[in-house]
């Protein structure tokens, strides 16, 4: 793979499917999971390689906080946070962040991931990515 990927992190979501562990304030994914750090943090952990571009993440803007503090935790700079001031679901949110990248790179290879998925090998995820994106085609969708 010559060119690099860059990671969206879908950071929205209101807490409700693991109620009352995971509630409005405090979403699942900036739970702990049995690794000692949250869910958000190993997903930003996976795309820490050369393979990657800098994460964009978008989340909810009243987890604005949770997702700064998230960041700063990982000692990473993120290509850019964007905040939604209502939630509009997944396809609103891909929508904005792709949008955004493409701004900055017309022919970007984008990866969507949500903030909440327990991946236990780090390098067979990122393995993996670089296998399959050496097939990726200029103006095709990939579902991973």
């Amino acid at each position: 793979m010559t060119q690099k990927i860059y990671p969206v992190i879908l950071s929205g979501g209101f807490g409700s499917r693991l109620w009352p562990v995971s509630r409005e304030k405090l979403p699942k994914q900036f739970i702990s999971t049995t690794e000692k750090q949250t869910f958000f943090n190993s997903t930003v952990d996976r795309f820490k390689s050369n393979n990657f571009n800098n994460i964009t993440v978008i989340g909810n803007f009243e987890h604005r906080f949770l997702i700064y503090d998230a960041i700063a935790k990982t000692k990473i700079n993120p290509e850019a946070i964007l905040l939604e001031p209502v939630s509009k679901n997944t396809s609103a949110a891909i929508t904005i962040s792709a949008l955004h990248i493409h701004q900055k790179d017309p022919d970007a290879i984008i990866l969507v991931v949500p903030s909440d998925h327990l991946i236990e090998s780090k390098s067979k995820f990122n393995d993996h990515i670089k296998k399959v994106s050496q097939n990726f085609h200029k103006d095709f969708i990939y579902v991973f």
